[in-house]
């Protein structure tokens, strides 16, 4: 979890050097925590979000950004998709109760 403060926040250079010792693995497995804590989701996708500008800064004219290529490996993109549905479906159980009559 220290990796945070760094994707959030760290130079170019210490995020390369993040992603070099593996944080993106970790970033990705906290997106699917059993108890989620918004802020640490939150963290990730920001953490990530970062380390993909980083990449597409790194990139050579016309190549694949290398990061979203590791994002994509450790599953990241269905880890953010599922994330997604799930905080759909209960968004929508909380409207349909609060939708239902009081009883």
């Amino acid at each position: 979890m220290g990796n945070f403060k760094f994707t959030l926040s760290g130079s170019h250079n210490q995020i390369m050097y993040l992603v070099g010792q593996s944080c993106i693995k970790p970033l990705c497995d906290n997106l699917l925590m059993t108890c989620p804590d918004p802020r640490i989701l939150s963290k990730c996708l920001n953490g990530l979000e970062n380390i993909l500008k980083v990449g597409e800064a790194e990139k050579n004219t016309g190549a694949v950004n290398y990061y979203c290529q590791l994002i994509d490996d450790e599953k990241g993109q269905d880890k953010i998709e599922t994330l997604r549905t799930g905080y759909v479906l209960a968004m929508k159980r909380k409207i349909r109760r609060h939708k239902q009559p009081p009883r």
